[in-house]
This record gives C-alpha cells, sequence and structure tokens, in this order.
C-alpha cells in the first residue's frame, strides 16, 4: 500500500488467540504519507463496511540534519563580525563574508615547556596557565528526527611541523548524536607548538542527510602561534656588545640627573615583563628594584632612572628586562655615569644646566638679562676675567673669587642688529692668586669715591 507494507497479509486465528501485523514505513524525502487499509473477516455481516473494516495507517517522513546557516546560534558564545579585520589582532571572531573562524594569536606552549624543563623539580608542578585555548561550537538539530553528525578537520596548507608534531586544531567529539529539536556543543582546541600561522576546514557531516541545506556545515578555523615580545626604545645607544646603553652625562658633584628608559610591545599579544635592577648607592629605578607589567599590543611602558652620586668617579650599573613565557626575549641595559668636580663652578643656570646660558628669543633692541653664580670649591683665591664678546655684557667682567666663596654675575644681551649664537662658547679666565695683605673682596663693579675740594 503505497509506501506501507502490512505483514502477513492475511492469517488465521484461532479461537483465544492472537497474531501480530506489522507494518513497514519506507520513508522518501520530506513528507506526510497516509493510506487506509480494509481489513476484512471470513463469516463476518458484508452488510457492514462491504469493503472491508478500514483502518489509516500514516507516518511521516524527515530528513536528518542540523541548523547550518544561523551563525549566531552556532558562535553564539563568540564575536561575529562581517569580515576579519586585517591590522587588529582579533581572537574568537567569525567572519561571515569569509566563513572563517579565528582564535587569533596565541602563545606557543613549546617554550613554556622548556622553561618548566629547566626548572627542576618545579617542572612536575602544574603550568600557571593552561596551554593553549578551548572554543565551544553549537550544533543544533531543528527536525522532527535524532540525526548522527561527524566532524573532522583537514589542514588547509602544510605546516612546518616535526614528524611527531601532532597538528595543534582538534575537535572533539568526532561524533555526536542529536535528539530532536535539541542541541549539543562541539569544541575546537588550539595548542600550538611553534611560531606559525595554523588553518584548517572544520567539516559537520550528518549521516543520511541529503537537504543540501542541512546536511552540512562548513567553515575554516584559523589560528597562530606567536611568542610576546617586548623591545627597548630608549635608550637607543647600544654598548660594542650590542645591549642598550643608558649615558648619562657628566655630572657635577651634589647634583642628580634624570633619563627615561621607554619599553614597548612590538608582538601582536599581550606581554607580561618583569624589570629587576640590584640595589645602587647612586643608581635608583622609578619603580623600585623589581617591577611587573603588562602590555597590550603596540603598548609602551615608560620607566626613570636617576642618577644621584655621593662622590666623584664613574659608575655603572645594569637593569635586567625578561619576558613572560619568551626565555630569548631577556636583555640587559647597562648604565653608566660619572661625577665630577671642578675648583670653580657655575650654578643658578636656566633649566638648571651646568655650563649652558640660554637668552629667550627677542626682538631686536630688547634687553635681556640672565644671573648665575660662580661657586669657588678650593681653599685658593682666584682672579677671574670674562673676554669680549659682541652683544654680551658681564658684570662683573672681572674679579676676585676668595677661597670657599661665590660672586653673583649678571650677563646682559642686547644686540642691535638680527643675530643668533647657537652656540657660542665663551671662556672664563681663572688665575690663582695670594694676597699679601688683608683680604678684600673685588670686581670692576666696585668705585672709589673722592671728594675734590672746590
Amino acid at each position: 500500500l503505497g509506501n506501507f507494507l502490512v505483514t502477513p497479509s492475511n492469517a488465521t486465528i484461532e479461537p483465544g488467540q492472537t497474531t501480530q501485523v506489522t507494518v513497514t514505513f519506507t520513508a522518501e524525502n520530506a513528507r506526510t504519507y497516509a493510506e487506509l487499509i480494509g481489513i476484512d473477516i471470513s463469516d463476518r455481516d458484508m452488510a457492514d463496511h462491504p469493503g472491508g473494516i478500514p483502518y489509516e495507517v500514516a507516518g511521516e517522513s524527515c530528513i536528518p540534519g542540523i541548523n547550518t546557516e544561523d551563525f549566531a546560534s552556532i558562535f553564539e558564545e563568540h564575536k561575529l563580525v562581517n569580515a576579519l579585520d586585517p591590522i587588529s589582532a582579533e581572537k574568537n571572531v567569525f567572519a561571515m563574508r569569509d566563513r572563517v573562524f579565528t582564535f587569533g594569536a596565541i602563545i606557543a606552549h613549546t617554550v613554556v615547556e622548556e622553561e618548566d624543563a629547566a626548572a627542576g623539580d618545579d617542572a612536575k608542578k602544574p603550568p600557571s596557565e593552561p596551554p593553549g585555548v578551548k572554543s565551544n561550537f553549537k550544533l543544533s538539530n531543528p527536525n522532527k528526527v535524532p540525526c548522527t553528525v561527524n566532524l573532522s578537520l583537514k589542514p588547509r596548507q602544510p605546516a612546518q611541523m616535526a614528524e611527531d608534531e601532532v597538528f595543534p586544531i582538534e575537535i572533539h567529539p568526532s561524533t555526536i548524536i542529536i535528539p530532536p529539536h535539541e542541541h549539543r556543543f562541539v569544541t575546537c582546541y588550539f595548542n600550538p607548538r611553534t611560531i606559525q600561522m595554523y588553518a584548517a576546514t572544520l567539516e559537520a557531516v550528518v549521516e543520511n542527510g541529503s537537504d543540501p541545506k542541512t546536511k552540512q556545515f562548513t567553515c575554516e578555523v584559523r589560528g597562530e602561534g606567536t611568542l610576546p615580545h617586548v623591545t627597548i626604545e630608549q635608550p637607543s645607544a647600544i654598548t660594542e656588545e650590542g645591549s642598550p646603553h643608558l649615558q648619562f652625562p657628566r655630572l657635577l658633584l651634589g647634583k642628580t640627573h634624570t633619563l627615561p628608559i621607554l619599553l614597548k610591545n612590538i608582538g601582536i599579544i599581550p606581554a607580561t615583563g618583569l624589570v629587576e635592577m640590584e640595589h645602587s648607592d647612586v643608581f635608583t629605578l622609578s619603580a623600585g628594584y623589581s617591577t611587573t607589567f603588562t602590555l597590550e599590543s603596540k603598548r609602551a611602558q615608560h620607566l626613570q632612572v636617576t642618577f644621584t652620586p655621593s662622590k666623584t668617579g664613574e659608575y655603572s650599573h645594569n637593569i635586567t628586562l625578561m619576558v613572560k613565557h619568551n626565555q630569548y626575549e631577556t636583555q640587559k641595559i647597562q648604565i653608566s655615569g660619572e661625577c665630577y668636580m671642578e675648583d670653580v663652578t657655575f650654578s643658578g643656570l636656566p633649566d638648571d644646566l651646568d655650563d649652558e646660558l640660554h637668552f629667550q628669543d627677542g626682538p631686536v633692541g630688547a634687553l635681556k638679562e640672565v644671573g648665575f653664580t660662580i661657586k669657588n670649591h678650593t681653599s685658593k683665591h682666584f682672579r677671574f676675567s670674562w673676554p669680549e664678546v659682541e652683544h654680551f655684557t658681564f658684570s662683573p667682567k672681572e674679579g676676585h673669587l676668595h677661597a670657599n666663596s661665590t660672586k653673583d654675575v649678571l650677563v646682559k644681551f642686547q644686540p642691535d642688529q638680527p643675530v643668533s649664537h647657537t652656540p657660542l662658547e665663551i671662556a672664563m679666565s681663572l688665575a690663582q692668586i695670594t694676597y699679601t695683605g688683608e683680604v678684600a673682596d673685588w670686581d670692576d663693579r666696585m668705585t672709589t669715591v673722592k671728594y675734590v675740594p672746590a
């Protein structure tokens, strides 16, 4: 009877006995079938249903399948975009136009294992972070019959892997059974071992599925193995050995100087770094002798080192930079500085400079004045004098500078025509003197007033 087969088609039933009739339904396509069976019993009243006692047999044929078009449901735990951004490093994103799911850049954990192995007994301890990452994909059965789905991953391109290395993208479980109108999750794992890009085709195929729209879901799965990278952008100078060199200028005893250190994450994943410096009497690190920081991609960390010498001499020290999960990124910054002391020094110069005098720009004819102090650090007496310099006037121009004393100097700059001095070296002359009599202060600003009778 159409798609139904009734067996047996006839039989004899003894009094008080029963017999079993089997109806086999052969499903074809996705539709509903119904047939009317006439049951005829011998010696019955044929006036009652002469064509046989009616008995309806019905069945519905369904094609197994899964949801393959509702990306918001399949990737409900992840972000959906139209297309991947080639500039930004996106993670756990599904691009609908290209049908690509990307894990993004993940730390290649071979390095972590090597570090644990080098730690000896500590290697038996569980790692601080689980290796690799995982993502769940939701497969739904919208039909009235259960379906069996087989999942597989096929590498898109030959990756550069060792012979015994397993492809780092896996899908589990490989087979699932989804009851009618229910869903199941499958988990995709990515655990890269080398620094390279990986890609594979994910296929979810429904057994006995014949509807092209529901029998198979396919997308590309990508991931990149990488390592965190932090570079030292300042200082830019390097030593003969190739290490970054933080060189302080010659510093007058009693002064301090600060220089910056700029660290930048040039990688595509966040990087955690550790900066350490052993104790020093003359160098101090703004963040302390040990500091940890985490930088997002392309972000920078600013640190400062201060040089505060307490006596003259040359000094050197080191700062160590280590990057978590990248044992090849350990770097040392060499620090050096020199402290000196002169017999006579300048103080009170603009910007706290040791031997530079800066005048602000101004119109022709405008008077600019800058004052500073010269100081004698010895037990000797000196005679000082300034040379004649066009447009500059020193007051006093010459005079005596007694032992362990100071003298204020005023410099005037008043050009009568456009002029620029960048730079102009002016040397103050010093000559040691000895007093034969009373020690008296003198410079050319002092005058002697003599009254003459009229």
